[in-house]
């Protein structure tokens, strides 16, 4: 206690701690305390989003497309969203038609649920999504049919 702060060492509990909380008291005519307990209280202080990793791609998109990423944490659910974002074409290929510039981007997209998964229920593994170039949202493998994991796109 420095002018009327509390601050220093071993004044906040630890994040990711697990603490029993132990209540005394005493009235006012000095009679046996009393106590009440609580136990196996986990603490957690979040104050930022973990940092998202990105497994696949990391060079270069190819198709099928495989997007592969970890979430350490648990996200709020419907809230994990892509965007593919055209920057330019690459050098035309002797022979092969000039690369068109892709009007419709950018391209975005949620995931359902069940590809909100974080690290403690993947493992190192982490999330897969797998998308075909020609049609970022139909099923990959019946383009006839809406692709199953993904929500909203626009």
């Amino acid at each position: 206690f420095a002018n009327g702060v509390v601050a220093g060492p071993g004044t906040g509990l630890a994040s990711g701690g697990r603490y029993d909380v132990l209540m005394r008291v005493t009235d006012i005519f000095n009679n046996m305390p009393q106590t009440a307990q609580v136990s196996g209280l986990d603490y957690e202080l979040d104050i930022a989003t973990e940092p998202i990793i990105i497994v696949n791609p990391v060079t270069q998109i190819t198709n099928p497309i495989n997007l592969q990423y970890i979430l350490p944490e648990a996200g709020k659910p419907g809230s994990v969203r892509f965007e593919f974002i055209w920057l330019r074409n690459t050098a035309a290929v002797p022979g092969m038609p000039d690369p068109l510039v892709d009007e419709q981007s950018p391209h975005v997209f949620y995931v359902t649920n069940d590809k909100e998964q974080w690290l403690l229920d993947t493992g190192l593994d982490g999330n897969l999504v797998r998308l075909s170039g020609s049609n970022l949202f139909r099923d990959i493998d019946n383009e006839a049919l809406n692709h199953p994991h993904i929500t909203k796109f626009s």
